[in-house]
């Protein structure tokens, strides 16, 4: 087979600094072409349904959790197959719900014997199968609906009819891998789409692998060369780029990339050294408050911490039991991916996770973020989420500098939550233009003035500068980082930095440290809330009053500073007005040639 002589180069492409490769690749693919693994060959292979029902039997959190799918797959059974309807650009919503019928109903069928699952599932994959094409300008649709017709295939395959498995075969390789040729930009996105398409992809040439075996091979070979830069995104420490939201989209993906492969091929090809991977685990269990609520920068969503596959899969590999977030008793499963959890984790005691002995976590890397708490919980604990990072990463706003800010179950500082893209495209607006002077920065949620973050001159930040993260540290009475925030504020001023500490584990304080050039600043110190301000103190002090309790805000400087509660404006005519959500701060001059050092604290109001 003259494709697998094209592997023996594989290993000088993709042996860098961050992709440790096995060095007998060629001679694993080799093999399996000449000693091909029947099906089921991906991820739950043959007899692989005896380890779920041994735990099934044994472990009540897993039993639990596979009660619920199967619960939920025989609700499918009387739902009509999906049909191809754009939303906007997108099928992506079509592609997310075939994946999770097809992923269950399969999922049951091998658990329980019960045909009936097997059926629904084909009559989903011929539907879909039949549609003219997986929406290819939009990738991530086709990453998810090869993936849902891939493991339907190869767990199906004996259930399938002749003409039944050409057909979805053949849509596989013409609607998933013949696209990829085409368009290789998806799989090589330095984000969550890398790992979400090239999921898809190197599921549907694992599936269909006999029908095309050269073909196979160089498709599996591409996707993992271009798979790197996604996994670099990890590095240094494990804080995701894109944020809480897009981890446990991209990761989950990443990880039935690295699973897929360790099923068919036995290696996992040196994913699991990339630097951060595994630290991502640690990352994740920290960027949640007390509150539950995620540090939801960017275009993360502002739900709660939930369990995830993905979560629990990286903590086992970890070895840090700490690391995940648990299940609750009562949680609903819904995540579409959600047997993963009972082929590679129903060993586990999902409930089991404790609160971890550590309590502060520190990402450099393009998003630099400081994740700290006083405790995991309790009334009193104080939490603290501070970034850096830049406008330019993917999904990113102008928030660097933004933070947030929960004592007990209530989230004082807040982020504004994203719209759905589509609802924001459908106004006619280019939300995925970045430049300088695109209207995506003015809008109110993508803007500087939404977030809590130092304003100066009303100027917006340099889409490229990025706040690095300049110093950590951790001492009984302060536990903080200090980010440079110089480049955001170019030709404004000399030098900028912020701090975040909470100090003596009672109150939090923002330090920022500015040096004006030859001309003066005016500063709008901002912050985002959800409830509503009220400036006391005859100007200086703001109080926020939410759940019964009080917070004072308080600025410390030597240039006054009048406390202000901001109206926000849209700009642009068809923007969303924001709801629910305050804006409020210090309004203040500093002089030509001087330093400012602002400090800013927000204390709890005993009895006010």
């Amino acid at each position: 087979m003259g494709g697998i002589k094209q592997l023996a180069g594989i290993f000088a492409i993709l042996a860098t600094p961050y992709f440790l490769l096995a060095a007998d690749f060629t001679d694993i693919f080799t093999g399996l072409s000449h000693n091909l693994p029947p099906h089921p060959r991906l991820f739950l292979c043959e007899s692989g349904e005896d380890f779920i029902k041994k735990n099934i039997s044994k472990n009540p959190s897993a039993a639990n959790y596979h009660s619920q799918i199967i619960l939920a797959a025989k609700n499918m059974l009387s739902k009509p197959p999906c049909e191809r309807k754009l939303e906007g650009r997108r099928l992506l919503h079509v592609s997310n719900e075939v994946l999770k019928r097809v992923f269950y109903l399969s999922y049951a069928f091998r658990t329980t014997g019960d045909k009936r699952f097997a059926e629904r599932a084909k009559s989903e994959m011929i539907a879909a199968a039949k549609f003219p094409d997986w929406n290819p300008s939009h990738f991530l649709d086709v990453g998810e609906m090869a993936l849902a017709l891939s493991i339907g295939y190869d767990w199906l395959f004996d259930q399938l009819d002749e003409d039944s498995k050409k057909l979805i075969s053949t849509a596989l390789l013409e609607k998933a891998m013949r696209e990829a040729d085409k368009n290789t930009a998806p799989l090589a996105a330095g984000n969550n789409w890398s790992s979400v398409c090239n999921a898809g992809i190197i599921c549907a040439a694992i599936a269909t692998f006999e029908s095309h075996c050269e073909y196979a091979i160089s498709t599996i070979e591409r996707s993992i060369k271009l798979n790197r830069r996604a996994m670099e995104q990890y590095a240094p420490d494990g804080n995701y780029i894109e944020g809480a939201s897009y981890w446990n989209y991209g990761t989950s993906f990443q990880l039935v990339i690295i699973k897929a492969l360790e099923s068919f091929a036995g290696e996992d090809f040196g994913y699991w050294d990339y630097p951060g991977f595994i630290a991502s685990a640690k990352y994740m269990r920290s960027i949640a408050g007390p509150t539950g609520y995620y540090f939801n920068y960017s275009d993360s969503g502002t739900g709660r911490s939930a369990f995830s596959f993905a979560h629990i899969l990286i903590s086992n590999k970890s070895g840090d039991a700490e690391s995940f977030t648990p299940l609750k008793r009562n949680e609903k499963i819904s995540e579409r991916l959600a047997p993963m959890t009972m082929i590679f984790a129903s060993d586990n005691n999902l409930y089991g996770a404790t609160p971890p002995k550590w309590k502060n976590f520190f990402g450099r890397g393009k998003s630099p973020v400081a994740l700290l708490r006083t405790d995991w919980e309790g009334d009193s604990a104080i939490f603290l989420g501070m970034k850096g990072g830049s406008a330019s990463i993917p999904h990113a706003h102008m928030d660097a500098g933004t933070f947030v800010l929960d004592i007990g179950k209530t989230r004082w500082i807040c982020e504004i939550p994203p719209r759905p893209y589509n609802d924001i495209e459908s106004r006619n607006i280019k939300l995925w233009d970045m430049g300088q002077k695109s209207q995506r920065w003015k809008l109110l949620r993508y803007g500087n003035t939404s977030h809590s973050v130092l304003i100066a001159d009303g100027k917006d930040f340099p889409v490229g500068a990025s706040a690095t993260l300049k110093e950590t540290f951790e001492t009984p009475g302060k536990v903080g980082a200090i980010f440079d925030t110089t480049p955001l504020y170019r030709d404004i001023f000399k030098y900028a930095s912020r701090e975040g500490a909470i100090v003596d584990s009672s109150y939090l304080r923002i330090t920022d440290t500015v040096r004006t050039s030859d001309r003066p600043v005016n500063i709008r110190w901002n912050f985002c809330t959800q409830a509503e301000p009220q400036i006391i103190d005859d100007g200086k002090s703001i109080m926020l009053k939410k759940d019964g309790k009080s917070l004072i805000i308080k600025m410390d400087s030597i240039y006054p500073a009048k406390a202000k509660i901001y109206a926000p404006k849209l700009v642009i005519e068809n923007d969303i007005p924001i709801e629910g959500y305050y804006f409020a701060g210090f309004d203040l001059s500093v002089p030509p040639n001087a330093e400012a050092v602002l400090n800013v604290t927000f204390k709890p109001a005993i009895g006010k």
